[in-house]
C-alpha cells in the first residue's frame, strides 16, 4: 500500500531543518546589515547636516569657535561648501546675498578676495 520511497526519512528531515537554519540566519543577518546602513546613513546625513550648518553659520557671521575669523578662514569655508551639493541651491543664495552684504562693508581687497572665492564656488556648485 505505502511505498518506502513515500517516507522522507529521518536524514532527509535533518537535511531539510539545516537548510532551513540556515536559510532563517542568512535572512536575519541580512535584516540586521540592511537595518545597520540605515542607521549609519541617516546618522552621517544628521552630521553633514550640523556641519553645513556650521559652516553657513561661520561663513555668514565671519565669527568661529575661535573667534573673529581671518580672510583665509573665510575663504577655506566657503570653498568647504561646494562639499554640500545637496544643499546647493540654499548655498547660492547665502553666498549671492554675503557677495552684496561685504561689497557694502568690507574693505575692497577683502570683498574681491571673498568675491572671487563665491564666484568659484558658485561655479562649481553650477556645475554638478
Amino acid at each position: 500500500m505505502f511505498s518506502r520511497e513515500a517516507f522522507v526519512s529521518l536524514s532527509d528531515l535533518a537535511s531539510i531543518a539545516t537548510v532551513l537554519g540556515l536559510l532563517v540566519t542568512l535572512v536575519s543577518i541580512a535584516f540586521s546589515a540592511k537595518k545597520y546602513i540605515q542607521i549609519r546613513e541617516s546618522a552621517q546625513k544628521s552630521e553633514r547636516f550640523n556641519t553645513y550648518h556650521k559652516l553657513i553659520k561661520h561663513v555668514g557671521s565671519g565669527v568661529d569657535q575661535d573667534g573673529v575669523m581671518g580672510i583665509t578662514s573665510q575663504m577655506a569655508y566657503i570653498y568647504e561648501l561646494r562639499n554640500f551639493p545637496e544643499y546647493s541651491a540654499l548655498t547660492q543664495t547665502v553666498l549671492l546675498q554675503l557677495k552684496v552684504m561685504w561689497k557694502q562693508g568690507e574693505k575692497e581687497h577683502v570683498y574681491n578676495v571673498l568675491k572671487e572665492c563665491i564666484d568659484d564656488t558658485l561655479a562649481a556648485l553650477n556645475k554638478t
